[in-house]
């Protein structure tokens, strides 16, 4: 999954906001060594990663992509969640898009003491453009992944996915409409764990 559904998957706790938006900054371990709920964070994020990789939904996707762009089905497919998620925002998330992405930004800000520096420019760079909401607009994913292959450089080659999903729209969407809810149910429970965990801690 990209940012906007981690971001959205996060709930309202800030330090699992902020271990979540970070957890590919966080190596290994190394989520033990921060503050509790920024650790959980980080360990939700890789849930989620898990999850979403593990889905049937997920793997038949990315064998649609796979003939077009290769071992990038993956990453493409997480940028394309997105743009389903935030395109069809008033199905799946809480709110007014640009809203809750200004919250979003607003919200790590104030807790940026606790985001790994490699990280911060991301965050700079995503408030900056409204990132998040920008994600609706389809126009944004070719640009998303022209910018993807000229900073992975190699062989990189994400650009032709943005043609595969138009040619077959309505099988992404309706595969989203069934894995997107498997998702925001397990990570209800995933959040309602560490909930359990912090108050006998």
């Amino acid at each position: 999954m990209n940012y906007l559904a981690h971001i959205l998957l996060s709930g309202s706790d800030d330090h699992l906001l902020i271990g979540n938006f970070a957890g590919d900054f966080v190596k290994g371990k190394r989520w033990g060594q921060l503050p509790e709920k920024v650790g959980q964070g980080v360990l939700l994020h890789r849930f989620i990663d898990s999850f979403a990789d593990a889905h049937e939904v997920s793997m038949g996707l990315k064998k649609s992509l796979h003939p077009v762009i290769g071992k990038w089905a993956g990453v493409a497919l997480d940028v394309l969640y997105d743009h389903m998620l935030a395109k069809h925002w008033r199905q799946y998330g809480v709110g007014d898009l640009d809203q809750f992405s200004r919250s979003a930004y607003q919200r790590m800000q104030k807790q940026q003491h606790l985001i790994p520096q490699k990280a911060l420019p991301l965050l700079e760079a995503m408030s900056g453009t409204n990132w998040l909401l920008s994600y609706a607009d389809f126009e944004t994913i070719p640009r998303v992944f022209a910018a993807m292959e000229r900073r992975i450089g190699g062989n990189a080659n994400l650009y032709p996915a943005a043609a595969t999903y138009l040619d077959y729209e309505e099988v992404f969407l309706s595969g989203f409409a069934t894995f997107f809810p498997d998702l925001q149910r397990a990570c209800s429970e995933k959040i309602s764990i560490f909930e359990r965990i912090n108050q006998t801690s």
